[in-house]
């Protein structure tokens, strides 16, 4: 049975939803949309309002996998803001890389349903560098190539 948690503004006192043990938080901990209408746009994947991801979010509908990478893309477009619904500076979450650093001069194995998003033979090298793209958030050099990688 699966049960669907539909959040409406305003949160209740001011606070970001719980999140359960089998959903994320897709503005990252402590943090929650609060432009609800907004429309998240990313290349390859459907147009959706910022309440909407956020309510799959937290029903455990994003994979648990991509919700490391979701802040930084959403931050600006969705108005992430703290608990306390106070603007924060942006900041871009904690780095936990997916993969092991590997010997120079070596890119990770490409499994069959990812990418490389340098191109082939090819892979990142600076993991905190900030990749930018007219009309497109921000993101981490390690979480587009994590997010690559894992197609």
């Amino acid at each position: 049975t699966t049960t669907t948690t539909t959040i409406t503004p305003p949160h209740s006192a001011n606070k970001c939803p719980e999140i359960p043990g089998d959903g994320c938080s897709v503005c990252g901990p402590s943090m929650c949309v609060t432009d609800f209408d907004a429309v998240f746009e990313f290349p390859g994947q459907p147009a959706v309002k910022c309440g909407d991801l956020q309510n799959a979010g937290i029903d455990g509908i994003v994979p648990l996998d991509q919700c490391g990478f979701l802040p930084g893309l959403i931050l600006d477009t969705c108005k992430c803001k703290n608990e306390n619904m106070r603007p924060t500076a942006p900041t871009m979450p904690t780095h936990t890389p997916t993969y092991p650093p590997l010997p120079d001069n070596k890119c990770r194995a490409v499994p069959d349903k990812g990418c490389s998003v340098c191109g082939p033979g090819m892979c990142v090298t600076d993991f905190d560098a900030i990749f930018e793209f007219p009309g497109q958030p921000t993101v981490r050099c390690s979480d587009l190539e994590n997010a690559g990688l894992n197609g």
